[in-house]
């Protein structure tokens, strides 16, 4: 069902934003709102990709490498929270699986120094 189809049975002079809201049953207005959405999202993202667009056009025109402008941010490899008690210089952030040393998994504690 669209804009249009809701607005014809009720007025036939109807635009599409020409409608009167108090005859549309609940599905009818459920269904407008949804399309309403839509369309918001739709024209949201056509002027995010258009200000894109004139934003590298600009940065190119002044020969500046996009990259300069708008640095992308490097992640930070996340602190050690557990060691292997065999051999502190072995650690594990705790985020993943955990390393495999020689096919065997060690057993890794806690870290109380490395926080």
């Amino acid at each position: 069902m669209t804009l249009q189809s809701l607005a014809h049975p009720i007025d036939t002079h109807a635009t599409q934003t020409e409608v009167d809201l108090q005859h549309l049953s609940t599905g009818q207005l459920e269904d407008l709102v949804y399309q309403a959405r839509v369309q918001l999202l739709v024209l949201h993202k056509a002027r995010i990709a258009e200000l894109r667009g004139k934003v590298k056009a600009l940065i190119a025109e002044h020969g500046i490498p996009f990259d300069e402008v708008f640095p992308t941010a490097k992640r930070r490899a996340p602190p050690a929270r557990y060691e292997n008690p065999d051999d502190p210089r072995e650690t594990w952030s705790g985020i993943g699986r955990p390393p495999t040393l020689g096919g065997s998994r060690p057993t890794f504690i806690y870290c109380t120094h490395c926080v």
